[in-house]
């Protein structure tokens, strides 16, 4: 399929009401993220934000949904996500547990509030206004440290981290905020450690299985072959 059938199609598909709808916005974050992954070059995906009026900044709020839903986790609740999608968001940020456990106790519901994400998130001083942790509340945007997607070697995150923090103690005006990217790393690594060790438990199941499988054929033969013929020297 080529780029501007693949362009097009997103074009119909897209929902232009989803900034008051958290269905239409889930529906939209997955056609977006999947853009995001495929389109290359990203010029191509970044004609396509500008086609339906989505800025960078928000464009990267419903990737970020996206590739959350992979596993349908925030689709299938959606009736208990609140509309906003930069709210849903960071609602991102919670892993699967914590995720289930506040839809049940409904913590997180239809009329959840960025600063209510924020304080089950533990950032417990948030502010009002803006609905950030307040020790970011009186910053302002600088520059922004991007990683590629592919990223998921954990120890290269946690030492990047380290120098960001070293960077941040050297100048004590620098606030950082990872967006809970660190937290979805870890969260999808460990989901890749525990579908190996089901494959691993399933292959050797099943080798033990194919294992018994072919002594009981083997025994079954030799007994075929041991058998006496009931009619051997017999003459008519």
């Amino acid at each position: 399929m080529g780029i501007d059938t693949i362009v097009s199609k997103a074009k119909k598909e897209w929902e232009s009401d989803f900034q008051s709808s958290s269905t239409n916005a889930l529906r939209n974050a997955t056609i977006i993220a999947k853009l995001r992954r495929t389109l290359k070059p990203l010029k191509h995906y970044r004609r396509f934000i500008d086609s339906v009026g989505l800025s960078e900044r928000n464009a990267t709020r419903l990737v970020r949904i996206g590739e959350r839903d992979k596993d349908s986790i925030l689709t299938n609740n959606s009736h208990n996500l609140p509309n906003s999608y930069a709210t849903i968001d960071i609602i991102c940020r919670l892993d699967d547990k914590n995720l289930l456990k506040h839809f049940k106790s409904g913590k997180i519901s239809q009329s959840s509030t960025r600063k209510d994400i924020h304080i089950l998130l533990g950032d417990k001083e948030v502010s009002r206004r803006t609905g950030l942790p307040q020790s970011l509340s009186t910053s302002s945007p600088f520059t922004e440290v991007r990683v590629t997607s592919s990223l998921k070697d954990l120890s290269q995150i946690e030492k990047l981290n380290k120098d960001l923090k070293s960077l941040s103690n050297k100048y004590s005006f620098v606030k950082l905020n990872d967006k809970g990217f660190t937290t979805r790393v870890k969260n999808e690594i460990k989901k890749q450690e525990l579908e190996k060790k089901k494959q691993e438990r399933e292959i050797k199941s099943f080798d033990k299985d194919f294992d018994s499988a072919r002594k009981h054929i083997q025994k079954l033969i030799g007994k075929k072959k041991t058998k006496k013929n009931p009619f051997k020297g017999f003459k008519i």
